[in-house]
């Protein structure tokens, strides 16, 4: 039981999965379509109506009739004449596409018959084939109606029940009138597309042709947009209110499948169609590997839908790099092409094909050039040596004799400095010798006075008997303070050698 509730879950999601719209967008192509009763020239241009159809549904990556037209080139096909299923075929198998779209349009007194196709290219099957006939109207509603419903049921989508051939206004005749008010009032009206001029909301537009048509209205960047339908002899009111408005964008590239960048925002690949841009200067990026990037500015003006083709040269993708030539140290230098600085080492860089004479150029080092042809637009790598200017070697030399001068002179300062030091050394020398000599012969003559009086104190007490103790006593103090005055004459005496020999010699070395 529980096998055959998994079977049964499986089942389920796979038959959702195959209804499930697919989001991926179909390479298709369109070739002329052929007819009877229609001329060349209104077949090419309902050929690239439909072309233009097909991409406004959202479902195809529609291939241009231009870059249609080089590839076939390039494979030497002739498309004239290519009517059969497997001619057709072999088409799709050359533009790289899944589907290809063919078919005819046929006038039969005032009947249009249009018969279109969509084939699988690899099968070789008709996928769809959309079949209708309009009954008394003009091109103009084989290429507003029959076409944009063909287009329409070819994508998988419901026809426009809003058109139809029978009220395009084309193959009925009369006027009607069409009263326009805008919030804010005072805006621009555009009727299909056309300047009213003179005329801003609120208005009433007299006599207007009778059928399908669309009123734009526009006031500083806000926009207004209606489709409606005029009935003959009839008043139509519309009330427009405005919103910001905003532009469309198709973009194509050759080669086919480029990636495109707006603003910097990368958006699909080539052809896309960008909708609801805001108003005024984009920048549009076109880049694809083995071809120069393409970058333009691109105006975006309010309701309109602007066409834009960038054609990308192929180029070389170049790798430069650049050392010193005797350490073989990497380098950081400019390499210019000419006049136009390139960037600086390490970087890369596409080129178009062709010869290049790149230089490159680095303070103290002597420029180097190298000329480089390219075929293809597979990758090089270019690689620089440079060497030393001789003006470098002559700065270096000119910086060792500065050096080798400023060396010199701080060792005659030195010298100087040391020749200074010594003679204040012996100066301080001599003068603490003359202060010790000085303090020692003081107290030298100082300690024989001192002797002399307690010679004389002795002769005293030998002589004076009557006063024996006071002579004795005077006689003794008399012979310490002798002995104490010839102690510290040595003793300055000994002191004021040690101190000058000491300066001398710390002043010496």
């Amino acid at each position: 039981m529980k096998v055959n509730s998994l079977v049964g879950i499986l089942l389920i999601i796979y038959t959702v999965s195959l209804a499930w719209p697919q989001t991926e967008k179909w390479n298709i192509a369109v070739v002329n379509l052929e007819g009877n009763g229609v001329s060349v020239e209104e077949l090419k241009g309902l050929s690239n109506r439909l072309r233009s159809e097909l991409f406004q549904t959202s479902t195809f990556t529609v291939i241009e009739r231009y870059q249609m037209d080089d590839i076939l080139k390039e494979q030497k096909f002739q498309l004239s004449g290519c009517t059969s299923q497997e001619c057709v075929v072999e088409v799709g198998q050359l533009l790289g596409v899944r589907f290809i779209v063919a078919g005819s349009i046929d006038r039969v007194g005032e009947i249009y018959s249009t018969d279109i196709r969509m084939v699988n290219v690899e099968t070789g099957k008709i996928e769809k084939n959309v079949i209708a006939d309009c009954d008394n109207c003009g091109l103009e509603d084989v290429m507003k109606v029959t076409l944009h419903n063909a287009a329409r049921k070819l994508a998988g989508l419901e026809a426009d029940r809003n058109l139809s051939p029978k009220n395009t206004g084309v193959g009925n005749s009369g006027h009607g009138d069409l009263f326009i008010q805008s919030k804010p009032s005072g805006a621009l009206i555009y009727f299909d597309d056309v300047l009213q001029e003179g005329k801003t909301t609120p208005v009433t537009l007299l006599r207007m042709p009778a059928g399908n048509h669309e009123v734009k209205v526009i006031k500083d960047g806000l926009l207004g947009i209606k489709r409606l339908f005029i009935q003959n002899k009839g008043l139509v009111k519309v009330d427009l209110p405005l919103q910001k408005g905003s532009g469309d964008l198709k973009l194509f590239s050759k080669p086919v499948g480029a990636e495109v960048y707006l603003d910097g925002v990368k958006m699909g690949n080539a052809p896309v169609f960008l909708q609801k841009l805001s108003i005024g200067n984009h920048r549009i990026t076109c880049k694809k590997e083995g071809y120069l990037s393409l970058t333009k500015k691109i105006n975006i003006d309010i309701g309109k839908t602007e066409s834009e083709h960038c054609t990308l040269e192929e180029g070389t993708l170049f790798h430069f790099q650049a050392q010193e030539n005797e350490y073989k140290n990497r380098l950081q230098v400019s390499v210019s092409l000419g006049t136009t600085q390139l960037g600086i080492t390490p970087f890369t860089t596409r080129l178009p094909l062709g010869s290049h004479r790149f230089t490159a150029s680095l303070a103290d080092y002597n420029s180097q050039e190298q000329t480089i042809e390219t075929k293809n637009n597979k990758s090089m790598d270019v690689h620089f040596e440079l060497k030393h200017s001789d003006a470098y070697y002559k700065r270096l030399e000119q910086e060792q004799l500065r050096k080798d001068a400023l060396k010199k002179q701080r060792a005659l300062q030195l010298k100087k400095t040391k020749r200074i030091a010594h003679l204040t050394a012996k100066i301080a020398t001599g003068a603490m010798a003359v202060i010790g000599a000085g303090l020692s012969y003081y107290y030298y003559t100082h300690s024989q006075d001192e002797v002399r009086a307690a010679n004389n104190y002795k002769n005293q007490y030998d002589n004076a008997y009557s006063d024996f103790d006071t002579y004795q006593a005077l006689y003794t103090q008399k012979k310490k303070d002798s002995e104490e005055s010839q102690y510290r004459s040595l003793l300055f005496l000994g002191a004021t050698g040690g101190m000058g020999l000491l300066c001398g010699v710390t002043f010496v070395f």
